[in-house]
């Protein structure tokens, strides 16, 4: 593993993935509330619609109820007899229902019921809902009560007094309302066959009102409705999917900082690669798991060979250059799974993992490795038109042979680096418990 190994980019993190699930979350209450608000409106709507139907069908009632109140009282009015005013052949029995005036004009006697009929027919569109009168006792088949009234008339004499449904007649909405009507003085003289008393139940008058120009209104009044909520929503979840992309641009570039001084605490300015801190976490780790599963692992220790003539000759400039190109070549020798630090100045780590074979074997496999860092490095650099020869001491120690404690195994590839160095530069010395030992002698 190296340090700057490349991948796709990060999956969100857990706070991004809570943020999300939470505005999914709000967008899901936001929905909620606006149908429910639509629904509990539109139900309101239907609601008015209805009543406001109900209190046009009972203001006409009672403005028909007023008409026969009056014209009751008066004992019945005289209209001239013509096409449409002829005498009522139920109204016989009174013996004054056709007069004649001195000029000669004949009049019959019209009485409430036969007053309502006669506006009902003769003005409609005037008049508005028709009304009819119907009895349990009708005195013309014509007043016979449909199903519907005779249901509604056996409910007043339970004592209902009022009975309304709303039915549909040629595809058209309609009101149907019927309220009982009682016998008065007046009544009582067009009925002498029929024994009705003052007070007693005569019937009932049902009026039937055409709801189409009300529906209509309300249609309209819905669709306004419907508009204003989507558009309302549509506002809601602008806002929160701008909340939310303000959110997650924070959280990213708060995670962002905080991947930055991260990486500034566990890496290296100059070249990227871990510092000391990460270095010894990353040992640490490595040294549990060969040890668990049961493989070994080395550590090599750099110390680059008259690197500071490089800074007092060519600049620091130059010598920043080159630890870089070092830091690469390093990078670009090591498998994958190996990690290449820098512990500051001119000393870099390769920390060995997942070493498999007998102890002389990992040795061997040890050497190798930093054979090919020795090769890597001999190669010249050409540094802002300088040609620039470098070589490091190395030296080396295995795990968990050789010790335990992540500084502990640094503390001895540290000596076996200075054993190495002391024996001449571009050598690899592995620590021993009696010793450093000199594992090979470069160049090749």
């Amino acid at each position: 593993m190296t340090a700057n190994t490349k991948g796709n980019s990060p999956p969100p993190s857990q706070e991004e993935r809570h943020l999300k699930r939470y505005v999914w979350l709000l967008i899901a209450t936001w929905t909620a509330v606006t149908l429910l608000s639509l629904s509990w409106n539109l139900y309101e709507r239907h609601e008015n619609t209805q009543e406001i139907a109900l209190t046009e069908a009972r203001t006409q009632f009672s403005r028909d109820l007023a008409f026969r109140s009056w014209v009751g009282s008066s004992g019945g009015i005289y209209a001239p007899v013509n096409d449409r005013t002829i005498p009522s052949r139920h109204l016989q029995e009174i013996p004054e229902r056709d007069v004649v005036t001195p000029s000669g004009k004949q009049l019959t006697l019209i009485n409430p019921e036969y007053m309502i009929r006669l506006v009902n027919s003769s003005f409609p569109e005037l008049h508005g809902a028709p009304t009819r009168v119907t009895s349990l006792n009708p005195r013309r088949l014509l007043n016979a009560p449909d199903s519907w009234e005779l249901q509604a008339l056996k409910r007043f004499d339970q004592g209902k007094t009022e009975v309304y449904e709303f039915v549909t007649f040629n595809n058209i909405p309609h009101l149907r309302l019927m309220r009982p009507l009682f016998a008065e003085s007046p009544c009582l003289h067009c009925h002498p066959d029929q024994p009705y008393k003052e007070g007693d139940l005569m019937g009932g008058m049902s009026i039937v009102l055409p709801m189409a120009k009300l529906l209509n209104i309300s249609r309209s009044q819905t669709i306004v409705m419907v508009m204003g909520h989507s558009i309302l929503w549509s506002l809601g979840m602008i806002g929160l999917f701008r909340g939310r992309e303000q959110l997650l641009e924070s959280i990213k570039k708060r995670i962002q900082a905080e991947k930055i001084i991260m990486e500034q605490a566990t890496h290296d300015d100059l070249t990227g690669l871990p510092n000391r801190r990460l270095l010894l976490e990353l040992l640490n780790h490595t040294h549990t798991q060969c040890i668990r599963h049961k493989y070994m692992g080395g550590l090599l220790f750099l110390d680059l060979d008259n690197f500071k003539p490089v800074n007092d000759t060519f600049g620091h400039d130059v010598g920043d250059t080159l630890l870089q190109e070092i830091a690469r070549r390093l990078e670009d020798t090591l498998r994958k799974e190996d990690v290449a630090a820098r512990l500051g100045g001119d000393e870099f780590v390769v920390l060995l993992s997942e070493i498999n074979g007998t102890h002389a074997q990992v040795e061997e496999q040890t050497l190798t490795v930093a054979k090919k860092i020795c090769l890597a490095l001999a190669e010249p650099f050409v540094i802002q038109g300088h040609t620039l020869s470098i070589s490091a001491s190395i030296g080396a120690t295995l795990f968990p042979q050789d010790g335990s404690e992540p500084e502990q195994l640094l503390k001895q590839a540290d000596i076996a680096m200075y054993s190495a160095k002391k024996r001449g530069s571009d050598r690899v010395c592995f620590f021993k418990s009696d010793g450093p030992h000199n594992g090979s002698s470069l160049p090749l």
